[in-house]
């Protein structure tokens, strides 16, 4: 009879790369996009919202902005451990979930962000927000994030030491 242990590592080894919990966006689909002129007021590279109070970078870590061009770069992707230091001079932070997921765009329509607003977005990877807690069952020991993915607007756990990207927040004006 053969060894089902490698099977068994396998099978916890994906494991550990799938996230532990998702949550949907709240779409629909046939709506259109709302304007977003009454929302927002931008100033060059970063964007005051009036409705949460908070002003947005708009281009991610690894990007700059270029008046005229929007967001100029690549998003640059850290696992959640390095975002420590990031922003925290001027009040820069990481956004909590609930801020992060303002963000998404009712209509959920890929990719779930404003574009306008927030030129450039990485949509192929979860951006990170400073909710973090840990696994259950075999992954107990795992410590996980909260990351929003814009591509759909969904919100989901990820290991720490998976890769995302990063957009920094601070309140008020």
């Amino acid at each position: 009879m053969p060894s089902r242990k490698p099977a068994i590592y396998l099978l916890l080894a994906a494991m550990s790369d799938f996230p532990s919990q998702v949550t949907a966006a709240s779409c629909d689909t046939h709506a259109e996009r709302p304007a977003a002129s009454d929302r927002y007021v931008i100033k060059g590279p970063e964007v005051y919202d009036n409705t949460t109070d908070l002003t947005w970078q708009r281009c991610s870590i690894g990007q700059y902005w270029k008046d005229g061009a929007g967001c100029i770069g690549n998003a640059q992707h850290y696992n959640w451990n390095d975002t420590s230091a990031l922003g925290s001079t001027s009040g820069w932070r990481l956004p909590t979930l609930n801020e992060l997921s303002t963000l998404v765009s009712p209509t959920c329509k890929p990719p779930a962000i404003d574009e306008t607003i927030f030129p450039n977005t990485d949509t192929g990877i979860g951006y990170w927000t400073n909710i973090i807690g840990t696994g259950t069952g075999p992954l107990a020991d795992t410590p996980f994030a909260w990351a929003v993915i814009f591509k759909d607007g969904s919100a989901d756990q990820y290991p720490t030491s998976h890769l995302g990207a990063i957009r920094l927040v601070r309140s008020g004006k």
